[in-house]
């Protein structure tokens, strides 16, 4: 679907699909792994290296925020 809207315009609407895409990031079994890379390899080519790097930052910074504040408040047994 990705690489079908390239240059149309629909930045927006790819960041809402990898939103939806990238928590698979955790899956193990060999067909999701191969199905995960393969939409995260089209949404690269859709949005550009830059996008993805930026959202993988993005994420990543608001993950480990939340990370410190669940060991804080000591949810999770952290």
């Amino acid at each position: 679907m990705a690489l079908g809207v390239y240059g149309f315009g629909c930045e927006d609407a790819l960041i809402h699909l990898l939103n939806h895409v990238w928590p698979n990031i955790f899956e193990t079994s060999p067909h999701l792994v191969q199905a995960f890379m393969d939409s995260i390899e089209g949404l690269r080519v859709a949005l550009g290296p830059n996008k993805i790097l930026q959202y993988v930052l993005q994420v990543g910074s608001t993950e480990i925020v939340v990370m410190c504040s669940e060991a804080a408040l000591g949810v999770r047994g952290a």
